[in-house]
């Protein structure tokens, strides 16, 4: 469970302050940012939390910028992450990082049912190829997966990569079988997909979100790649908001049971 708004002990914070200068990468997810944000540490950086604890932390600590879009926000020594079920893509991330993809392969195929689905999950009607081997490709399409397709260039893309922009072009193409600017678009269609069936965000915020101009830019792009309009989309599989009660009722809970539970975390 989730703590909206915790109280963070002076000594777990002087702790992380003192961890973070001794060179250790600090990482979050969910709630944890509020600990990462009481340091100082992420003043003026963007931070990923659960959508039910960002209006709490973006008032609590106004010098930082709070991301709810992204699961997975990477500044290489601060790592946050979303919440919930972004604990999974977090512990594949970091083992990436550390042990390598083979090591990140093995670990999703003893973790998931379906190690290519649990990998595509957050990525409605998309499946990123990402079995392939090649650790720079790997690396390429991890950058644009940070960013949700948005604002990426060929040349940023071969800097991540760690790659010469044609070398980059043939091995990307080759490894799935998409350009950079195909895997991109993917990408920001998928990601728009999810907020649709969301509900909770806007035509005009998803729009901005992804970097399109404008609504009429994104439902354009959105209806070629769906077959139908944004709108038309949300209306078919957006879900419909339920409350304590009803959540409660659904899974057997008491009602006052669940919302206390709902609330000490």
């Amino acid at each position: 469970m989730v703590d909206r708004d915790p109280d963070i002990p002076a000594g777990v914070v002087s702790w992380v302050r003192d961890r973070h200068a001794a060179g250790t990468a600090l990482v979050s997810l969910c709630s944890g940012a509020f600990i990462l944000a009481e340091t100082g540490l992420v003043d003026g950086q963007s931070v990923a939390t659960h959508q039910i604890c960002a209006k709490a932390l973006a008032r609590r600590f106004p010098k930082i910028v709070v991301d709810i879009n992204r699961r997975i926000i990477d500044h290489s020594d601060i790592i946050t992450a979303r919440g919930f079920l972004s604990w999974v893509d977090l512990g594949l991330f970091l083992v990436d990082r550390i042990l390598g993809t083979a090591m990140r392969a093995e670990t999703a195929r003893f973790v998931l049912d379906d190690p290519a689905a649990g990998e595509a999950r957050y990525f409605n009607g998309f499946a990123p190829p990402q079995t392939h081997g090649d650790r720079a490709v790997l690396k390429a399409q991890e950058w644009v997966h940070m960013r949700d397709g948005r604002g990426v260039s060929l040349a940023a893309l071969a800097t991540a990569a760690g790659l010469e922009r044609r070398t980059l072009l043939r091995r990307f193409a080759s490894a799935t079988g998409m350009t950079p600017i195909e895997y991109c678009r993917s990408v920001r269609i998928a990601r728009a997909r999810e907020l649709l069936e969301g509900g909770g965000t806007s035509q005009k915020q998803i729009a901005q979100s992804l970097g399109y101009k404008d609504v009429a830019s994104f439902a354009r792009v959105f209806r070629k790649a769906v077959g139908e309009a944004p709108g038309a989309y949300r209306k078919r599989f957006g879900r419909k908001g339920i409350s304590p009660a009803d959540f409660a009722a659904k899974d057997g809970w008491d009602k006052h049971l669940f919302e206390a539970a709902l609330h000490t975390g």
